[in-house]
């Protein structure tokens, strides 16, 4: 019986963004004891709220303007409830900044501003419509 492969669109649900990039102490000024930085690696989880909105989880603050190069050396992943469902490596997302710099401007409590809810890049291309 003759067959073939098809895509099948199907919507892909996530409830937050992981993010693990490096850092340079002088270049990008974040200092040694910043909230989610271990050395040469800035990690943090960004929780994604129905509402488009997005927070920094569990976040001590405190309030900050990042801008920040990182070399085509990020990680990202999209995940729901922790089990990874997207990946997206080396250039940032746009939901991040976009290109080489994660840029994000975020209140004491970790709520982010002007979040850009835009996820393709964490999927293949031939993927995506």
């Amino acid at each position: 019986m003759p067959s073939c492969n098809i895509l099948m669109l199907t919507p892909v649900k996530f409830n937050a963004l992981q993010l693990t990039v490096p850092v340079s102490y002088g270049e990008e000024d974040m200092p040694a004891e910043f909230p989610g930085r271990t050395g040469a690696t800035w990690a943090v989880t960004i929780t994604l709220h129905e509402d488009g909105t997005a927070q920094l989880k569990d976040w001590p603050g405190p309030a900050y303007n990042l801008c920040m190069k990182v070399h085509d050396a990020g990680r990202y992943a999209l995940l729901l409830d922790g089990v990874v469902v997207g990946r997206a490596e080396d250039y940032v997302p746009l939901c991040l900044g976009g290109d080489d710099y994660v840029e994000l401007v975020w209140d004491a409590a970790g709520n982010i501003q002007h979040w850009r809810g835009e996820y393709q890049e964490f999927f293949p291309a031939a993927w995506r419509r």
